[in-house]
């Protein structure tokens, strides 16, 4: 049984407990591999970076360990955001989309999957900000979720919680679903081709920490396979017989899957959420 903890001042860690009693049992020192007697295994972070709320899952069927955590300030303004690592053992290396982790006084904004930030996206009444501060499991239907709160753009700082699945994209990496769930399931079997083609809003969740809202920009998705929209042009595939796509744009890969599910309104709307390069795109077809 394990415990990750830890803040700002001095990083993310890693404690393992005893399963009967709850007590921490306090490693040997190894300072070569981060490892602290008292404190236990640095994860990530440290010199007073934002970085909180950690939270790890398993994931059987990808054999990886996922660690989430959050950037930035919690007010709504402050861009909070989500983040996610992996690695193959529960201490760890974890690390992002390149293999990389910010260590100590890093510019850590060029680390960590970008899961979600602030972003508007169409059937929302108000851009969602600071969303963050999440924990994730998988429930006994095997669906995973990412659960997390989040302020919006109203001059307030009223807060309120959120469920999104998260659905694993071929290479093993999160991708979050762009609406609360509302008991939506992914086709096992894919969608047909005539059901993903046309035109969807879509957001770039970028790798930056500030208020800036990632506004939706139409892109099309063509049945030849290209994809294009105003200053947008690129590719896109569906794996036959899967919900699995990928699309290509402005010359960035993004792997990802492609989910029939209700937008915030109530309406039946196809969408994909894509990652790469440590950014998340979502679409939502209208």
């Amino acid at each position: 049984m394990w415990m990750t903890y830890g803040s700002w001042s001095g990083g993310i860690y890693l404690l393992e407990l005893d399963p009967t009693t709850g007590l921490v049992i306090h490693p040997k020192a190894d300072e070569e591999r981060g490892v602290d007697a008292y404190f236990g295994k640095k994860l990530l972070g440290g010199g007073h970076i934002s970085i909180e709320g950690p939270y790890i899952m398993y994931d059987p069927d990808t054999d990886y360990y996922y660690l989430f955590v959050s950037y930035g300030g919690l007010t709504s303004n402050g861009g909070y955001q989500i983040r996610v690592f992996r690695s193959k053992t529960v201490d760890g290396d974890y690390v992002d989309m390149n293999g990389e982790y910010p260590e100590k006084s890093a510019l850590h904004q060029n680390f960590g999957l970008k899961l979600s930030g602030n972003y508007k996206l169409p059937s929302l009444e108000k851009a969602y900000m600071a969303t963050g501060h999440n924990s994730a499991f998988i429930d006994s239907d095997s669906k995973e979720y990412v659960v997390y709160h989040t302020r919006f753009n109203d001059g307030g700082e009223g807060h309120s919680p959120r469920v999104h699945q998260l659905i694993m994209n071929e290479e093993g990496w999160p991708c979050e679903l762009p609406y609360q769930t509302q008991g939506e399931t992914v086709s096992k079997e894919g969608y047909d081709k005539a059901d993903v083609i046309g035109r969807y809003y879509v957001i770039n969740q970028g790798t930056d920490i500030s208020s800036d809202i990632a506004n939706p920009f139409i892109v099309y998705l063509n049945k030849d396979g290209s994809c294009d929209g105003k200053d947008v042009s690129g590719s896109w595939e569906m794996k036959k017989g899967s919900y699995y796509m990928n699309i290509t744009v402005d010359g960035v890969e993004y792997n990802g899957v492609f989910c029939q599910m209700k937008d915030e309104a109530g309406t039946e709307v196809m969408t994909f959420s894509a990652v790469g390069e440590n950014e998340s795109i979502w679409g939502v077809k209208y």
